[in-house]
């Protein structure tokens, strides 16, 4: 990131120090929304959302010992989001299995580079910009599955499938076929909301959780997330309130969020629904794009 976003050892330290949003809490559970560029777990020493959160409690309860911060579950250390935080080791148990049996639903805004400003050369996958953006995530090494102009010209809401795997001694994963060793089934379900100055705005709702799994699925497709060049991405993700490490070269974030989680209460077994902001940075989209951002909402049910 720019170093002008660290102007003094103050914002620095104002930086380090932001605290962590809380959108609902109760005694078995916590609702947070992770600000990007943050580790969601880190070892010991290193900045990150379980660290940060559990010295937030401990100042504002007074708590005389380390309050339980469980995480049964991560985001990326560039996406920001909702995540759910387990306050006893009984609700992160009860949360973990809802996890692993895919009970828990999620949802996603991304947006990402989709060449629509050449909307007439919807079809035309030769078209100079898009040729260009190709070659680019060719060269990363993501093979290209479809190119952008084509997915916007087929629908508003798709299935993605695909396989992947990590890349051995790499913190990127790739698009495999099903039978290369380590393949694991990707499937997410895609709506496309809106579409303007090049880029798209998509949600996402995945069925599965695997390693980076929205960035290489869409980054496949011709459609990297903004800020993502690890993935292929050529437009930055500009935002300074973001930030969350001391050092001037801190991981960039990327215009990915965790939108909402539907999961069930460890407890009573209620059905809850919780969704969380976007940063502030997000403002810098166009209007059009803005207007189709779903409505924040908090859903408690009977049963």
């Amino acid at each position: 990131m720019p170093t002008e976003c660290y102007r003094t050892a103050a914002d620095r330290m104002r930086i380090i120090m932001q605290p962590i949003s809380i959108v609902y809490e109760e005694p078995h559970f916590l609702v947070v929304n992770k600000p990007a560029a943050l580790f969601s777990q880190a070892p010991v020493g290193i900045d990150s959302l379980q660290s940060r959160l559990a010295s937030q409690l401990k100042h504002r309860d007074r708590h005389p010992g380390e309050p339980f911060v469980g995480l049964p579950h991560r985001l990326d250390r560039g996406t920001s989001g909702i995540m759910l935080i387990a306050r006893n080791q009984r609700a992160l148990k009860r949360f973990g299995e809802q996890f692993q049996s895919r009970k828990v639903i999620k949802h996603y805004l991304a947006v990402v580079e989709a060449n629509v400003a050449r909307r007439s050369a919807v079809g035309n996958p030769d078209s100079e910009k898009s040729t260009t953006n190709v070659a680019r995530r060719s060269a990363v090494g993501i093979p290209i599955i479809k190119r952008s102009a084509d997915i916007l010209s087929e629908a508003s809401e798709q299935r993605w499938e695909d396989y992947l795997r990590k890349i051995p001694d790499q913190p990127r994963a790739e698009v495999v076929t099903h039978d290369t060793a380590g393949a694991k089934l990707a499937v997410a379900n895609v709506q496309f909301l809106q579409a303007t100055s090049g880029l798209c705005l998509l949600c996402v709702q995945l069925e599965t959780g695997r390693m980076h799994q929205i960035r290489i699925q869409a980054a496949s497709r011709g459609l990297p997330v903004v800020g993502d060049a690890s993935y292929g991405a050529s437009l930055p993700w500009k935002t300074i309130d973001e930030i969350t490490n001391a050092e001037p070269n801190a991981h960039p974030p990327v215009a990915l969020h965790a939108w909402s989680l539907e999961f069930r209460h460890p407890q009573t077994a209620k059905a809850l629904r919780f969704t969380a902001p976007v940063p502030t940075n997000w403002q810098q989209l166009p209007d059009e794009m803005l207007a189709c951002f779903p409505l924040q909402s908090i859903t408690i049910g009977e049963h």
